[in-house]
């Protein structure tokens, strides 16, 4: 797996900070974004994003918008964003610029929601054995059909959250093609769920 070393948002140059700081802003500031971040602190998603989930079935009374509170919470949390090495480097306006800039934008906002989760779920991984969960492949109620397998991903159950998230803002899970090297984003694609 690639490591590419973190910067802080003020290391950038001028430019890279700012056209950065704008896109995860539009990400971050539309209704879609608060709305799932929102339900994440909340920790249970409302009715109409529930992935088809019978709440009453499952013994959870739902409503059909997240807690006000939450919502201020999530926009409390909109500037914390870390961003990678590799995007600095890039020129202004070019295709490598436009990539990583979305990569940045991915991942700052998936590993925004992971530690969001983290931060209202005391303790995610014991998440099975406080709620009943009608299959037991889930381990939270925020997920993306193609990304359950937590145990595979570095931050467990929060990551799967932030592929939910992903879905509930993008439209899917953003993929990149690396090709044969690393260090190089080709191209990238989104994952629908099937």
């Amino acid at each position: 797996m690639l490591s590419i070393s973190k910067v802080s948002v003020d290391d950038l140059a001028s430019e890279h900070r700012e056209a950065f700081i704008q896109a995860l802003h539009n990400v971050i500031s539309r209704q879609p974004t608060q709305r799932a971040l929102a339900q994440v602190v909340d920790g249970i998603p409302t009715r109409t994003d529930s992935n088809g989930w019978e709440f009453v079935k499952a013994g959870l009374k739902r409503k059909d918008d997240p807690f006000e509170e939450s919502i201020e919470t999530v926009k409390a949390f909109q500037d914390k964003f870390e961003v990678a090495q590799a995007y600095q480097d890039t020129s202004i306006g070019s295709r490598d610029f436009k990539l990583r800039l979305l990569e940045m934008v991915a991942i700052s906002f998936h590993n925004m929601v992971a530690h969001l989760f983290k931060s209202f779920e005391a303790d995610p991984d014991a998440w099975l054995s406080r709620n009943s969960v009608p299959h037991p492949r889930e381990a939270t109620w925020f997920y993306h059909s193609d990304y359950l397998d937590h145990d595979q991903y570095p931050l467990g159950v929060p990551d799967v959250v932030g592929y939910w998230a992903e879905k509930q803002v993008f439209g899917g899970v953003v993929l990149f093609d690396r090709g044969e090297n690393d260090n190089k984003v080709s191209s990238f694609s989104l994952c629908f769920p099937l």
